[in-house]
């Protein structure tokens, strides 16, 4: 019974331990940044990323899936020799390194639109690492939260007019004074008829005086003549 219950426990600590050894080991294909927010339209960048976590990798292959995303553009790091290039059309990807690696670097550059307001999502499948032989690895993808884009409002410009120096000039006093004085005004039409009457009385009285002079001066002349006669 004894042995039994030995067996069990170093059978138990044995698959434990294992599985931590295991974890330790697995190299890790994530995504940067893991989550965001954005707007229906709007790009933003995601970058592929490979951790060995101490192991030798030397090749990576897969394939991108883009969930309620659009594929703008994919660009694999410098440095790295493609076997197989990803792109929008053909997202899948053989990645060789020259040396191998054992740090973590970015490989792949994605430029993605959310299509439509909801959740949306990047991930991988048929993933392998290679190093010397093939390395245990745990993928992880993005999450990300697309909003519909809130409506801009345009101020419509307001174009403002600078009054010129004519306009803005300040009035003299004595235009003032002109402006204010009701001699200045058209005088009203019973004032100006009684205006043109009081000239034409006038005008009446110069030429009756100037008759009568007239007819003076002839009797005068007349007188003269007959005197001189006689």
């Amino acid at each position: 019974m004894k042995k039994i219950t030995l067996l069990a426990l170093l059978t138990i600590v044995g698959i434990f331990g294992t599985s931590q050894i295991v974890f330790a080991d697995s190299s890790m294909l994530s995504v940067s940044p893991a989550s965001l927010n954005s707007t229906v339209g709007k790009a933003f960048n995601v970058s592929v990323r490979i951790d060995p976590t101490g192991n030798k990798v030397c090749v990576i292959k897969g394939t991108l899936i883009l969930n309620n995303l659009s594929c703008q553009a994919i660009t694999v790091a410098s440095g790295l020799y493609a076997i197989t290039t990803p792109t929008c059309a053909s997202p899948s990807f053989i990645l060789g390194i020259p040396k191998c690696t054992t740090t973590a670097q970015s490989i792949i550059s994605v430029s993605v639109k959310g299509v439509k307001a909801g959740q949306s999502n990047l991930s991988f499948t048929g993933v392998k690492v290679i190093g010397t032989e093939d390395v245990a690895f745990v993928s992880q993808g993005g999450a990300y939260n697309i909003a519909v884009a809130s409506a801009q409002t345009t101020t419509p410009n307001v174009i403002q007019q600078t009054p010129t120096q004519e306009e803005t000039t300040t009035p003299t006093q004595e235009e003032t004074f002109q402006e204010a004085t009701p001699e200045n005004n058209i005088l009203p039409n019973t004032q100006t008829a009684t205006l043109v009457a009081t000239s034409s009385r006038w005008i009446n009285v110069f030429w009756v005086l100037l008759s009568l002079v007239i007819v003076a001066c002839a009797v005068y002349a007349i007188y003269r003549l007959k005197g001189k006669k006689k």
